[in-house]
């Protein structure tokens, strides 16, 4: 039995399930005609390429701006695959069930597994390298692991003891300056300014799961989580306050636009488009999916879900 991110994002419980037997299986992800289709849990650049992981080791490559989509030519694992991040267009890591690790150098068209097994009961939820030598993934129950060779060896460290120790670790983020975020639940965040060498919590106005989060470009930071609510902090994670999403849909994601704008995306197919500033407009997409993750692109924002890659247009910004 495993905390399933899954769950986490998509049926807002903190529950262990087990996997599916093919999810858990050993070998190779299989080619599948569908998997463009299937359920997707994160979504990055490598470049000018786009890269998704999703359920049954399925990664998804994109040289077109998300137009058309196939699977990686060599990933060593079935097991579900939830967060992806890459430092430059040839390096990158995926993170997911049984604690696994794993590493590429071409663009995410080839993997190897650095750490965890299939069936080993750890899992790990988020994954963030601060350059190519500094790495961080971090998981639930507070399991959180860091690299300083590249992602060749793995070290487990405590970001907090006792019960703030057990919290479950959603998403680990930074500014790449030093100073790093982990977006936990019971509305805590983790904030670091040493790299990573010492760790404090901060609680927010919220006191709910914080599922995803974000520097902006211009220093400050945002979180989202449950029911709507997403939380600023213009003074590197010392004191947060609330922002009006305009949406009680939970929020598993946000994305900054070049114009300056955030996108924020969640459960329901809820969509907010807006800034702190001036405030956000929601909707709900007629299709209803939960997007687990979103990226800015040509004609809008794509959006990763339980049913794909979605294209979801946004309105032009009013000045």
């Amino acid at each position: 039995m495993r905390v399933c991110r899954l769950l986490l994002l998509m049926l807002c419980l903190a529950v262990e399930a087990r996997a599916d037997a093919d999810a858990v299986a050993d070998g190779a992800a299989r080619a599948a005609p569908l998997a463009a289709q299937g359920l997707l849990l994160d979504a990055t650049r490598a470049g000018a390429r786009l890269v998704a992981v999703g359920e049954f080791g399925h990664v998804l490559l994109s040289d077109d701006g998300g137009v058309r989509w196939r699977q990686a030519t060599q990933v060593p694992t079935r097991t579900t695959l939830t967060a992806v991040t890459f430092v430059d267009a040839q390096r990158g890591w995926a993170v997911g069930h049984g604690g696994q690790i794993l590493a590429s150098t071409d663009g995410g068209e080839r993997w190897e597994v650095r750490h965890g097994v299939h069936d080993g009961p750890d899992s790990l939820f988020s994954v963030w390298f601060e350059d190519a030598t500094h790495g961080y993934a971090v998981g639930p129950y507070g399991y959180a692991l860091r690299t300083q060779d590249g992602g060749a060896t793995w070290t487990q460290f405590q970001v907090a003891d006792d019960e703030d120790g057990e919290r479950h670790l959603n998403q680990i983020f930074g500014d790449g300056d030093g100073r790093l975020y982990i977006a936990a639940e019971i509305g805590g965040v983790f904030v670091s300014h040493d790299h990573g060498a010492s760790w404090r919590l901060v609680q927010t106005p919220y006191e709910g799961s914080l599922w995803g989060g974000l520097v902006r470009s211009d220093g400050s930071v945002l979180v989202t989580g449950m029911v709507g609510h997403a939380l600023l902090s213009s003074d590197h994670g010392a004191t947060w306050r609330e922002l009006a999403t305009g949406t009680d849909q939970s929020l598993t994601d946000a994305a900054e636009l070049p114009d300056g704008r955030l996108v924020l995306v969640g459960l329901g197919g809820a969509v907010a488009v807006g800034n702190p500033a001036s405030g956000f407009t929601a909707s709900i997409r007629p299709d209803r999916l939960a997007a687990t993750s979103v990226l800015p692109s040509a004609e809008g924002v794509l959006l990763f879900t339980q049913a794909g890659v979605r294209v979801h247009p946004l309105p032009a910004r009013a000045d």
